[in-house]
């Protein structure tokens, strides 16, 4: 049977205040330290390897053409979704063309955009129509079933879906 060695006790050093304040000095530059890597790792930005992302499917690009900023604006938010606000920026600005380009050239000479939600509400206040809820109650009032029923269901969706605060009592 083997015997157990008792443990030497390692004497701890007296808790003077010449220790107390040693060691608060030594925590607080443990909580700097932290600090620092903290900022270096906000710096760095670890984005995730693109075999781990899954394949996100390009957006159009707007040219402009009435009633399409919304779904383009919509699939835009996807795409650029974990870029910064400058990248994501960056990104749907190359994806303009045309009117909307010419629009964006003007429009960034005057005035400070500086992320993807700034410039999403900006091309949507230029690019929908003012009157755009009332329009599509108006066709929605006027809507009638005329064809097979796949084609209606996709026009009164297309209908409902610029009424964002249509109530399920109307809709049916």
């Amino acid at each position: 049977m083997a015997s157990i060695t008792p443990v030497e006790k390692t004497p701890q050093p007296e808790m003077t205040s010449e220790n107390w304040a040693k060691m608060a000095a030594y925590v607080e530059k443990l909580g700097q330290e932290a600090e620092q890597l903290r900022r270096e790792l906000e710096a760095a930005k670890v984005h995730v390897p693109s075999a781990v992302r899954p394949q996100l499917n390009k957006p159009n690009c707007f040219s402009g053409r009435p009633g399409s900023i919304d779904a383009w604006a919509a699939h835009m938010d996807v795409y650029v979704s974990g870029a910064t606000p400058t990248e994501a920026l960056l990104v749907a600005t190359s994806y303009l063309e045309g009117e909307a380009f010419s629009w964006w050239q003007s429009y960034s000479a005057r005035s400070e955009v500086c992320d993807w939600q700034t410039l999403r509400e900006a091309l949507k206040n230029r690019f929908n129509p003012p009157n755009k809820v009332q329009a599509a109650r108006d066709l929605l009032h006027k809507w009638k079933q005329v064809k097979d029923v796949s084609s209606n269901n996709k026009s009164f969706q297309s209908i409902i879906l610029d009424i964002p605060d249509i109530t399920v009592a109307e809709i049916v």
